[in-house]
């Protein structure tokens, strides 16, 4: 169901439009519209974002799709990670993987530093201003942490997370990505989280690994970070009622649920920035996505299962989510 929002889209096509490259191509075989680059609030599938990163990467010929001043070829990040499947833990996976990229790589530095109980993975990045958006830096840093998780066979909690640039207008889809506390305007771009988890065993076999580098950066976008807060916590309750139609408890009853008053709940969800109403259309915006991008569903059908009875509501609510119609969004493919 994972849906990704159209700055990371934007921001993915910098590197390339530096170096020459015509995006239309490139959004074509990623299936995505160029019109839904002059919406701000739209979303696309994360198959479709994986795809686009797949094609720049085979474009370009380069895993840092301009970003950084060196160039890293093709199969650099799959040799990466068979180089550290042989490691005995995640400590031994994280020293060897950053030693790795540190021997050919300039343009990025890396350290794992151990303070108290805290471990950090230190990324300096040479020349920033190749990457105005932030997208690689937020992207590198996603790679160091799902990539760790998946090999344990659970998210790393992430303490804090250090940026080196200010706080950006897309803040409330970077907390997504990274729900922790995020320090700005930093030095260099760490991860923060705990040292006990460098002795966690890696879990993943061979196999596992192949099909994970056949899907990348599939699975680095789609695992999740950790996000604990109550937003996040109703969010996974509702997609676990499992049915042909999405059923949505009254706010009285989803209180009950969470053994906390509806005053309470109203009040904890606004200090989250959001409300039960929002969390319901976020659910219904992504699986209507989904249905349309992936499993090419019929729009009467995704419209019953999101839980509009008739589609011309569900239209509606469509285009407000994305500034396409159904079918529109459809047809751009």
């Amino acid at each position: 169901m994972a849906t990704i929002g159209i700055h990371y889209v934007q921001a993915a096509l910098q590197g390339a439009i530096q170096n020459g490259l015509d995006v239309g191509p490139l959004l074509a075989k990623a299936n995505i519209h160029p019109n839904l680059l002059n919406r701000d609030d739209t979303r696309v599938h994360a198959d479709q974002m994986t795809q686009l990163v797949q094609t720049i990467w085979r474009e370009m010929g380069d895993e840092f799709m301009g970003f950084v001043p060196d160039r890293c070829k093709n199969g650099v990040f799959a040799l990466m990670a068979e180089t550290v499947s042989h490691c005995s833990n995640l400590g031994t996976l994280l020293r060897t993987g950053i030693h790795f990229y540190n021997l050919f790589c300039d343009g990025i530095q890396m350290k794992l530093l151990e303070k108290g109980d805290q471990a950090i993975i230190d990324i300096q990045f040479n020349q920033p201003a190749l990457d105005p958006q932030h997208f690689y830096r937020e992207f590198w840093l996603v790679i160091w942490h799902r990539f760790p998780s998946w090999y344990i066979g659970e998210s790393i909690h992430l303490t804090s997370v250090d940026l080196d640039y200010p706080l950006p207008d897309y803040e409330k889809e970077l907390r997504y990505i990274f729900p922790c506390q995020l320090n700005f305007d930093q030095s260099n771009c760490r991860l923060h989280f705990l040292r006990s988890y460098l002795d966690k065993p890696l879990i993943r076999s061979q196999l596992e690994l192949k099909d994970f580098l056949t899907n990348s950066p599939a699975d680095l976008m789609t695992i999740p970070g950790e996000d604990f807060s109550l937003s996040a916590q109703i969010q996974r309750m509702l997609l676990k009622v499992e049915g042909d139609q999405l059923l949505f408890p009254k706010i009285d009853e989803l209180a009950r649920s969470l053994k906390i008053s509806p005053q309470t709940l109203h009040r904890r969800l606004t200090a989250d920035g959001t409300s039960y109403q929002q969390i319901k259309n976020r659910i219904r915006r992504d699986l209507a996505i989904s249905k349309l991008a992936k499993e090419n569903c019929p729009v009467e059908e995704v419209a019953r299962y999101t839980g509009f009875t008739e589609p011309s509501s569900f239209t509606r609510a469509f285009k407000q989510w994305t500034g396409m119609s159904p079918r529109d969004y459809r047809r751009r493919e």
